[in-house]
C-alpha cells in the first residue's frame, strides 16, 4: 500500500529531510510490521535515522516513539476522512496495534 504519511518522500529522509538515498522503514515494526505495510504506516529515513545509534529509529525510544505518534495520527485521520468519527477512528487503531501512542 502507499505510505500514507504526509510529506513522506523516497529519497528523502523523513527525521532530518537529507536529500540522497533513504531506507524504508515501517513505524510499528515486529509482530505488527505487516500491518503498517497493510496500512500505509512507513517512511523514508536515511540510514543514520533509521538504523544508526544513537537516535536512529531501531535504537532510540524518544525516535520510535516519535514516529508511533505520526503513525497513529495519519491512521486516525484517514480513518475520519473515510467518514469514521474520531472516537472510532482511535478504538480500531488500538484495536489492531494493541495501545494508543497519542
Amino acid at each position: 500500500m502507499k505510505g500514507c504519511i504526509d510529506s513522506d518522500e523516497k529519497g528523502y529522509c523523513y527525521r532530518c529531510g537529507k536529500a540522497g538515498k533513504t531506507e524504508r522503514h515501517h513505524i510499528f515494526g515486529g509482530p505488527n510490521r505487516k500491518l503498517s505495510e497493510k496500512y500505509g504506516l512507513t517512511v523514508h529515513l536515511c540510514h543514520a535515522c533509521h538504523n544508526e545509534p544513537p537516535s536512529g529509529a531501531h535504537f532510540s525510544k524518544d525516535t520510535a516513539d516519535w514516529l508511533h505518534r505520526i503513525g497513529q495520527r495519519a491512521f486516525e485521520v484517514n480513518r475520519n476522512k473515510e467518514g469514521m468519527t474520531w472516537e472510532e477512528a482511535r478504538e480500531e487503531f488500538v484495536k489492531i496495534f494493541g495501545r494508543n501512542y497519542l
